[in-house]
């Protein structure tokens, strides 16, 4: 608990040392400076802070780098796990499951699919011709086909 303690006091005291720049341009008055050609008040601020800043935030990363590898904190590259060809394999099959329904609340209603779409003649279970909108086993005059 200690240590995470130090490290977590590290960091927030780098994020303090990081903002000094910014402080330090407010306090001396920075924000009233004007160069020829500014385009508005506080630029000038803001183009001495790009440069100031392109030289604190390096050198403060590599100090706080510095003060956690001395605290014994090393960070290391890990190569990150592969996955076996078979879960590839089912993870995409499980995506292409997914792309081919619709989503809720897109796409057209059933009532409206139905009543948008020409009803289209296939032959139903015995062989006579139906529409789409009749019941499995009915012929075109609406009688109970045998089942």
């Amino acid at each position: 608990m200690g240590r995470r303690l130090v490290r977590l006091a590290l960091t927030l005291a780098t994020l303090g040392v990081a903002a000094v720049p910014l402080i330090v341009g407010i306090l001396t008055g920075l924000q009233h400076l004007r160069f020829s050609g500014d385009v508005g008040p506080g630029s000038a601020m803001v183009i001495i802070l790009v440069l100031a800043y392109l030289v604190w935030l390096p050198a403060t990363v590599v100090a706080w780098v510095w003060v956690q590898d001395h605290l014994g904190v090393h960070y290391k590259y890990t190569e990150p796990v592969r996955s076996t060809k078979r879960e590839t394999r089912r993870v995409w099959a499980g995506m292409r499951f997914l792309a081919s329904r619709p989503t809720f609340g897109q796409g057209p209603s059933s009532r409206d699919r139905s009543a948008g779409r020409r009803p289209s003649h296939r032959p139903g279970p015995g062989g006579d011709v139906r529409h789409d909108d009749e019941a499995p086993g009915t012929g075109d005059d609406g009688a109970k086909g045998d089942r």
